[in-house]
């Protein structure tokens, strides 16, 4: 029934954290109205169990854009889906950490290639892997911003003007500045 078409729902969510939902597909997949699928993730948004990203841009672009998913808490993810990409759980981890210091949060996009996250002032990548070449961040380049910052597994250093930062380096500096700079939540 309805509480099962809920949890599918929400597998599918967790399995896709890090990537562009589409109601219309997933709609398809559980034989459900994409108007369903939008109602439901709505729901799971105001219940603050996922969060979503709209692409940056003109409104009527990011409207018509499909929105990056990301869940609340990493430990739903894994107890809905164990078998997750690491570097989709280390990208949500990095959502989650600029969302405690951040409001405006959005994904971007620079000569073809997607931006995890781009806020004021700021964009960042996550590229779990062991070795970042420029070919993989040289886009970060093209967008007006005053830090740019790939988020590695364990590479130091800087590629031009891009800051690469180890995951773990990552939130140990974002938790420093999130306690200095909490961001402002507006009353509702």
């Amino acid at each position: 029934g309805n509480v099962q078409a809920l949890r599918e729902l929400l597998l599918v969510v967790t399995q896709s954290t890090g990537s562009r939902l589409s109601p219309r597909r997933i709609g398809r997949i559980l034989g459900v109205s994409h108007e369903t699928v939008r109602e439901h993730l709505s729901s799971f948004e105001e219940a603050n169990l996922i969060h979503t990203l709209r692409l940056k841009g003109k409104v009527s672009e990011s409207m018509a854009a499909p929105k990056k998913v990301y869940a609340s808490d990493t430990g739903i993810v894994h107890v809905l889906s164990p078998t997750v990409n690491l570097g989709s759980l280390v990208e949500n981890c990095v959502f989650n950490a600029l969302r405690r210091c951040a409001n405006d949060i959005t994904y971007g996009q620079a000569r073809g290639k997607e931006v995890d996250f781009v806020l004021p002032g700021a964009c960042y990548e996550v590229k779990y892997s062991d070795k970042v070449s420029r070919d993989d961040v040289i886009h970060l380049e093209d967008l007006r911003a005053d830090r740019r910052v790939v988020v590695t597994r364990n590479q130091t250093g800087k590629i031009g003007g891009i800051d690469l930062v180890p995951f773990w380096r990552f939130l140990m500096e974002e938790r420093r500045e999130s306690q200095s700079h909490p961001k402002q939540v507006a009353d509702r």
